[in-house]
């Protein structure tokens, strides 16, 4: 049973505290104080919240014994029996031990509200705060005498992850937050890998999105080179590689995806790369210092735009692709045409319909890669860039709908009520576009953390995106906008000469997507028209003479 108490002498405390559970055993009551703008309460579960809460309560003239740090991170808040016996929380004070061997503070109940039944201990005396159910969420498990409270972890260290714990503490999200990231550097961006930072143009610490001191200041847990290989959905908690269960009230998936590797011969030897994370990238980085030549298998974004910074390195570059055309799966025929001839403009042996058979070498180092049609291709170091892997094997494991990326509604929520997956994980129904898609964007992962931070935080959400991408090759600054599939016009705004134009693609005569190359004005107004579902005059939407404006209502 739970009981609430709302005791005159701490009103003083309640903007740190906000309520008091008292959680009754027989004739006594354990004093487990909630502090929900701290996500911490009865045994404390980060040692300087406990002591801000110490200093906090000495303030407000409460004496309390000073916090007792254990090595499992959770720390036990002492109230003294003088203490709460001048507090007038209890009729009888007493001292027991709970079976961790700590004091506890028990005593007979001198005042209370009114008794309600529970078929599991959770936390909801949350009246004392008019937004406190909606963006606490906090879930407490009985562990012997301890109680812990769990709030939102998060598996992955991206964009998406880093989004949706800032979106959290910007809606006054009060529970714990833990970042669970596999990789041991800080949340960064991607996007600059295969240009800027590859490039040598951008130092690393420029790509960090938030500085250390923000995850203390933000209360955020942030454990980076920290791999979970299960979900265990009847417990809410998560195993990582170590054993350690980590309890979630909420459970975000921001698993993203790795780079895909191709089952060639060859494809293991030294010299050979992908390119997804930093570590990757400083590997690939670090080869370029001893070659003179690379061929890439795969003309898509990744594969195009380190073609662009090794040229700009001095390097010999060969770019394969089995397709007919660059970007094939991302691009229509005349953007993917226009931008093979850039890079061959620029000195880059692009190559279409060209599959490659294996990746070839000499004592244990890569030398070049082998065509289907038995040519040799040299090269002192490779790299595959044929897409991405989604990482939805965690969430297939423990049950949870996947099709390339697990299922999620407009809420970013799965079939479980308490997982959320978002991001390039994420694969959800667009109203827009009326199917089921997955978007791997910088966009997307920002947007869709933020939705789903927004869900927990019990706020009404529709997640249906108008999708952006964009990439930058030399000095050509690519801004896609919208799916093209499915449309049956294209109208051309603009000279594919001279460096700039957009392709607006049309289906039924509304605006679905747009590519528009150097053409600032034409994205952005083409994704408020896609958001609009405008349907413009194909033959004024060609002529420059029309300005964009015109076209939003």
């Amino acid at each position: 049973m739970i009981k609430r108490l709302v005791h005159p002498q701490l009103v003083q405390l309640f903007r740190i505290f906000q309520t008091i559970k008292i959680r009754m055993q027989q004739d006594e009551a354990v004093l487990s104080l909630v502090m929900l703008h701290k996500g911490v309460g009865g045994a404390w579960r980060v040692s300087d919240t406990g002591q801000r809460f110490y200093h906090a309560a000495r303030q407000s003239g409460l004496a309390c014994a000073q916090p007792a740090f254990q090595q499992d991170r959770i720390s036990n808040l002492q109230f003294t029996r003088q203490s709460c016996a001048e507090s007038g929380v209890g009729g009888r004070v007493g001292q027991g031990e709970n079976k961790l061997g700590h004091t506890r503070l028990i005593g007979r109940l001198a005042r209370g509200g009114k008794t309600s039944q529970r078929s599991r201990l959770r936390s909801r005396a949350l009246d004392l705060h008019p937004r406190a159910r909606r963006h606490a969420n906090i879930r407490t498990r009985q562990q012997g005498a301890r109680i812990a409270v769990s709030g939102t972890v998060i598996i992955g260290g991206g964009q998406a992850a880093l989004s949706a714990a800032a979106e959290l503490r910007k809606r006054k999200y009060d529970a714990p937050i833990i970042i669970l990231a596999g990789e041991t550097a800080a949340p960064y961006q991607r996007p600059p890998l295969s240009k800027a930072y590859l490039a040598g143009e951008l130092p690393v610490d420029r790509l960090w999105l938030k500085p250390a001191e923000w995850y203390e200041k933000a209360d955020v847990d942030l454990r980076t080179g920290v791999r979970v290989t299960a979900i265990d959905r009847s417990a809410a908690n998560v195993i990582t590689d170590t054993g350690e269960r980590i309890a979630y009230d909420r459970l975000i998936l921001a698993t993203g995806g790795e780079a895909r590797r191709l089952p060639l011969p060859g494809a293991d030897l030294p010299g050979v790369h992908v390119l997804r994370t930093l570590s990757e990238t400083e590997d690939l980085s670090a080869s370029f210092h001893g070659a003179k030549s690379i061929a890439i298998i795969g003309a898509g974004y990744i594969g195009l735009e380190v073609a662009a910074s090794a040229r700009k390195r001095g390097m010999t570059v060969t770019v394969l692709e089995a397709a007919e055309r660059p970007m094939c799966r991302t691009a229509s025929p005349l953007l993917g045409g226009w931008f093979g001839a850039i890079h061959r403009g620029y000195g880059v042996d692009l190559r279409v319909n060209a599959p490659v058979k294996a990746i070839v070498g000499e004592s244990g180092q890569v030398t070049g890669v082998e065509l289907v049609d038995g040519e040799i291709v040299e090269a002192d170091t490779v790299l595959v860039a044929a897409g991405l892997t989604v990482n939805d094997h965690l969430a297939s494991a423990a049950g949870l709908a996947c099709k390339d990326g697990v299922l999620v509604d407009e809420t970013a929520r799965t079939e479980d009520e308490r997982i959320y997956a978002i991001g390039d994980v994420a694969r959800f129904h667009s109203k827009r576009y009326d199917r089921s898609i997955r978007l791997e964007s910088v966009q997307n992962a920002i947007d869709q953390g933020k939705a789903a931070a927004q869900a927990i935080c019990g706020l009404e959400v529709d997640y249906d995106p108008v999708p952006w991408f964009w990439s930058d090759q030399y000095e050509m600054k690519l801004q896609i906008t919208g799916l093209i599939e499915g449309a049956d016009e294209m109208v051309r705004r603009g000279d594919p000469e001279e460096g700039k134009f957009a392709l607006f693609h049309l289906k039924q005569g509304r605006i679905v997507a747009c590519e528009a190359v150097n053409s600032g004005p034409e994205y952005m107004a083409a994704q408020r028209m896609i958001a609009q579902g405008a349907t413009p005059d194909p033959d004024r939407l060609r002529d420059p003479g029309v300005a964009m404006r015109d076209f939003l209502s």
